[in-house]
């Protein structure tokens, strides 16, 4: 019994040595920006950022804003209708859940809220027979879920790649790659 306790608290000492030396402790910001590939309606480049603050080395709050052009995809399925001019605007709110493996390297889990404003044009014959394009704008709410690795350079900056799964009206997957950035170390 005794050495098990003694191990126990030697693993935990290690552990919480190891997590003190990731650069993002509680109470330091982080600014990032990333891109990437939206996947599921359509294939579409996007791009973003975000920020947020670091509550302990276990879990980051981040506000994250990203914009990807749908082209004729949108998030409302919407058989027989033409639709052009799509852009996706994507705001959410999200905690990263992490797992410090060594002084570098973190595993996160991805969990939010986000408020998704897709617009876009649809077409519409008028009275006379013409074709025209009559601008919409649909609000929908969505999850997002996840995970990512962070790799820490060095005190100031880092990488990471991060997969999401968006689920809304239409669910669909994007992977990107960011570059983050410690703001106590400016």
């Amino acid at each position: 019994m005794r050495i098990s306790s003694t191990v126990a608290v030697t693993l935990l000492c290690i552990s919480c040595s190891v997590m003190r030396a990731q650069s993002a402790e509680s109470g330091i910001g982080e600014l990032a920006a990333f891109g990437g590939g939206a996947f599921g309606i359509g294939t579409h480049p996007f791009a973003g950022g975000s920020t947020g603050i670091a509550f302990s080395p276990y879990a980051v709050a981040l506000f994250d804003f990203s914009y990807s052009h749908f082209g004729q995809d949108t998030l409302r399925r919407q058989s027989g209708i033409e639709a052009r001019n799509s852009n996706l605007y994507d705001f959410n709110v999200s905690a990263h859940i992490r797992y410090p493996i060594t002084p570098k390297w973190a595993v996160y889990g991805i969990l939010g809220p986000s408020l998704l404003l897709n617009n876009y044009e649809v077409a519409t014959i008028s009275g006379n027979g013409v074709k025209a394009y009559l601008t919409r704008n649909d609000v929908n709410f969505g999850l997002h879920t996840g995970g990512g690795v962070r790799y820490h350079v060095n005190d100031r900056w880092g990488i990471r790649p991060e997969l999401r799964v968006v689920i809304s009206n239409q669910t669909y997957v994007a992977f990107s790659v960011g570059v983050f950035f410690n703001l106590e170390t400016f």
